[in-house]
């Protein structure tokens, strides 16, 4: 349902685990983007060089068992606006 919500907002979304990278590019990005979902409740990291290659710096979901189907709508509707 995730990877499908991610899709439909035209972003690339693979199914095979429950870790899905948005990658933004810079970091100031990724960070900006990471606060604005903390504000609306998500509380999504930022990755960053080191962590990447530089211009890959990117947003980790990690989801897991407990996140209902509410969850994944809630957070792609967040996502959504953040974008």
């Amino acid at each position: 349902r995730f990877a499908a919500g991610l899709r439909s907002l035209g972003l690339a979304a693979s199914e095979d685990s429950p870790i899905f990278p948005l990658i933004l590019g810079d970091p100031d990005s990724a960070r900006r983007v990471a606060a604005q979902l903390r504000e609306r409740g998500l509380l999504v990291k930022p990755i960053r060089p080191p962590t990447v290659p530089a211009g890959t710096s990117r947003l980790r979901f990690a989801l897991c068992s407990a996140h209902s189907e509410a969850h994944l709508d809630a957070a792609l509707a967040a996502l959504r606006s953040v974008l």
